[in-house]
């Protein structure tokens, strides 16, 4: 099976509860184990940015293979935006 790419904002100022949400949101548009949902943790990439930034420096680090997020069974990154979090990674579809 492969991989796929996500990226999930969840605007709450609490990482953790933001995580939450996040699955929550992946779940209810794309079923279970998919995007956030497939995850159990997060790693702290770095921020904090604006939605775009966070977006893009995303993109670079999936793009990169950047060993922090590059791994289907391995944490989400995680991005502090304003208001809330970018999550972002590889889920096994």
């Amino acid at each position: 099976m492969g991989a796929s790419p996500f990226i999930t904002i969840a605007h709450s100022e609490d990482r953790d509860e933001a995580f939450r949400t996040a699955q929550d949101a992946d779940r209810f548009e794309y079923g279970f184990g998919n995007g956030a949902d497939a995850k159990d943790r997060c790693v702290v990439i770095d921020g904090p940015r604006t939605e775009a930034e966070a977006a893009e420096a995303a993109n670079k680090l999936l793009s990169a293979g950047d060993p922090r997020v590059d791994d289907k069974w391995g944490p989400a990154g995680a991005i502090a935006i304003d208001g809330g979090w970018l999550f972002f990674g590889w889920y096994n579809d």
